[in-house]
């Protein structure tokens, strides 16, 4: 008995879920769309501002044959005058009938077999909103012969909901890759109905020939199926797969979405693509965000530090992440317990300009700079030959192998955190960073790659010897290279170690600055610009300079007149450094006797305070003309008495009756009151400042000149000065 009605209430359950009105949950999601039935829907407005949505349902007769007619809709209440049978087929007056019945009524003069083509339904909107419409449409054909079919579709339209697809290419058969994203949208339009939604997509891949004629329909798939209900990613091992075109082919991807309501778009979106092999994407390591900040390693060049700014790198103080030194393809920084390295990767076709601070773009090129419309969904990464430490704000990181055995960390590129670390703690020595790019055909590019070398910090009682830094660009009549540098060869002296050159300029043009890894090997460093044609670089290494006397570096400055120059760019880009590294208290301490060689020729010689020597221009063996025609020279800088600072070097100037280019009386009372030459000590660093070139001074006596000033700083006395 409990059998028996347990079988009763199963069919009473299905005849219910089959009956008028109701969908069938056990049903696929989507019904195929059935080519016999078409549908129109059309909005008429009402003079009370509401409107009616009609609904008509059309099906293409065949002859001799009767239909009978389904539907479900989507309050399970069924329009106005709609009758139905206990199974929900829809009775129809019979032909010829005047009996005057209504459908209600039993009897013969109603069926639920019609030659009847079209049924049409209204629903009013109420403020504005419909509660109810069809949804579906089950449809039977029985012809002559008494066979039936049975039809099923979803209703389908245009005006209640439609979809477009979001490719990563603007024109039809561009060619792409073998891995795509499909993004696909819903819009609604003008019925409004409760939850008038995307409940999914549906879509399939075609082949076309050349003339875009359909080759081969694929299957249709539901995108219920994926990650992102709103997002297709296909490729080689998908199914659907995208596979190399054939000459003169295309792919087509094919969709079409269904609300929650189940109702179909009507119509097909398209596009079509040429998909080919060969492609990979390009990895970089972004080097304008690589930098560096520690207790030996940071900027504080305030005009180069928007460039390096990026939300993520954080600044401590008035020192700010750098750039790292480069040192031939390596790069370098002096390591410290505090020091922290930023590191921002990505792919070519990231950022508009392959810059992080450029506008994101997503794009994904090829290593020729081409687009082939895919997209980088992973990066794998190696730090010093092994995978990459997991951080926390990595996404799904997961250990995987190359082909060549390598193993890296893979994460997913799902947020900018996922291509940005800050490291720490890292030991001495060099340290490599490879990073890969994964794109959407699960492809790997080839690794970018940065060598970085991290060098302890030097303390002051292991350096050694003297660096002379060229920054005299190279000029025939003011500054002869070979000359300059035999001169400079021969004065600096070889009491503390050996003496190494290092050139600004290679020929005329500036090549690079020097480094902190570099300056912290020296005992002293001599940086010498002595064209007065040309500027000295002195404020483009503010940076390495600060480091190397923030920790007990001793300085000796050599220039013209164009020292007032850097004194200025000096005092924008790190006001802080005139003062605290040269000691100048502020821009109107200075000044120049003249803008060039020949302008108020006046500076004869350096006349030496206290215990210190004189040094006299080279007026008779110059290699300058001028000079040994005018018997002097004006690009000199000096100092004013009332800077405070500690003397070593009066001006010397012209006496008013010279035969040779006199200053007035005036001028020789005004020059003769300043000093070219200082020296000023600051935590441990000392800093000598000399207003004149010294290749243009004899010889000799600048060899003896550095020789003191030079014990004073490395011996046991600093060179002192006073009034003479």
């Amino acid at each position: 008995m409990k059998d028996f009605l347990r079988m009763m209430l199963m069919l009473v359950m299905a005849l219910f879920l089959l009956s008028c009105g109701k969908q069938n949950p056990f049903a696929p999601a989507t019904p195929q769309q059935q080519e016999d039935i078409s549908f129109t829907d059309q909005k008429i407005p009402l003079a009370d501002g509401e409107y009616i949505y009609r609904q008509g349902i059309q099906i293409y007769l065949t002859p001799g044959s009767a239909y009978s007619y389904r539907i479900s809709t989507l309050s399970s209440e069924l329009p106005d005058g709609i009758v139905t049978d206990e199974q929900g087929w829809i009775y129809f007056p019979v032909i010829g009938d005047v009996s005057g019945n209504a459908l209600t009524e039993a009897g013969e003069h109603r069926s639920i077999w019609t030659t009847q083509a079209l049924l049409s339904c209204d629903f009013v909107s109420q403020k504005g909103r419909l509660t109810n419409l069809i949804t579906n449409v089950e449809l039977r054909e029985r012809t002559s012969d008494g066979n039936i079919t049975e039809l099923s579709s979803a209703f389908r339209s245009d005006r209640l909901i439609s979809s477009r697809i979001v490719i990563p290419f603007f024109n039809n058969g561009a060619t792409t890759g073998t891995g795509m994203e499909f993004g696909l949208q819903e819009n609604i339009g003008d019925i409004f109905v409760e939850g008038l939604y995307a409940h999914h997509f549906m879509y399939r891949l075609n082949i076309l020939d050349s003339n875009q004629q359909v080759l081969s329909h694929g299957d249709w798939y539901s995108s219920l199926e994926n990650q992102d209900m709103r997002k297709v990613v296909l490729n080689a091992t998908t199914t659907p797969a995208i596979i190399p075109n054939a000459a003169n082919q295309f792919t087509q991807f094919e969709s079409y979405v269904v609300s929650r309501q189940g109702v179909e778009e009507a119509s097909r979106n398209t596009v079509y693509f040429k998909a080919a092999s060969g492609n990979k994407p390009t990895a970089l390591i972004y080097s304008e965000t690589l930098v560096g900040l520690g207790q030996y390693h940071y900027t504080i060049d305030t005009s180069i530090y928007p460039s390096l700014y990026y939300e993520q790198i954080p600044t401590s103080g008035e020192q700010k992440n750098r750039h790292l030194w480069l040192n031939g393809t390596s790069l370098e920084a002096i390591n410290s317990p505090d020091f922290k390295l930023h590191l921002r990767w990505g792919h070519k076709g990231l950022y508009a300009s392959d810059n992080p601070m450029s506008i994101l773009t997503n794009n994904c090129f090829n290593d020729s700079g081409v687009s082939y419309y895919s997209k980088v969904v992973a990066y794998d990464l190696r730090l010093d030959d092994a995978p990459f430490p997991v951080f926390s704000q990595f996404f799904e990181p997961a250990v995987v192998t190359h082909e060549d055995g390598s193993s890296w960390l893979r994460i997913k590129n799902m947020f900018d955190s996922c291509r940005h670390v800050v490291l720490s703690n890292l030991g001495n020595g060099n340290h490599s960073f490879e990073v890969c790019a994964v794109d959407l055909q699960n492809v790997y590019s080839l690794p970018a790659q940065v060598n970085i070398n991290l060098i302890p910090y030097k303390p002051v009682s292991q350096r050694y010897g003297i660096l002379i830094v060229d920054d005299s660009k190279s000029n025939s009549s003011y500054s002869p290279e070979q000359i300059v540098d035999d001169f400079y060869s021969a004065v600096v002296p070889s009491n503390w170690g050996d003496v190494s050159v290092f050139d600004i300029y290679t020929s005329t043009e500036e090549i690079m600055g020097v480094s902190a890894p570099q300056l912290q090997n020296y005992q002293a460093v001599l940086w010498h610009s002595d064209n007065p044609s040309a500027g000295a670089t002195l404020s483009n290494n503010i940076d390495p300079l600060d480091m190397y006397l923030a920790n007990g570096g001793k300085l000796i400055v050599s220039g013209t007149s164009r020292l007032l120059t850097s004194f200025q760019e000096i005092s924008v880009k790190a006001p802080n450094f005139l003062y605290d590294r040269l000691g100048i208290p502020n821009t109107t301490s200075y000044g120049a006797v003249g803008t060039s060689l020949t302008n108020n020729p006046f500076f004869i010689q350096a006349d030496a305070l206290n215990s210190l020597s004189d040094i006299n221009l080279n007026t008779t063996t110059s290699f300058s003309s001028i000079v040994n025609t005018r018997k002097g020279i004006g690009s000199v800088t000096y100092f004013n008495p009332d800077a405070g600072l500690n003397f070593l070097y009066k001006l010397g100037c012209k006496a008013v009756d010279s035969p040779s280019y006199p200053p007035t009386q005036e001028q020789y009372n005004l020059f003769s009151s300043k000093y070219v030459g200082y020296q000023y000590s600051h935590l441990g660093s000392e800093v000598v400042v000399l207003g004149f070139p010294l290749s243009y001074m004899v010889q000799s006596e600048v060899n003896t000149a550095l020789q003191s000033i030079l014990g004073g700083m490395l011996g046991s006395k600093l060179a002192t000065g006073g009034s003479k």
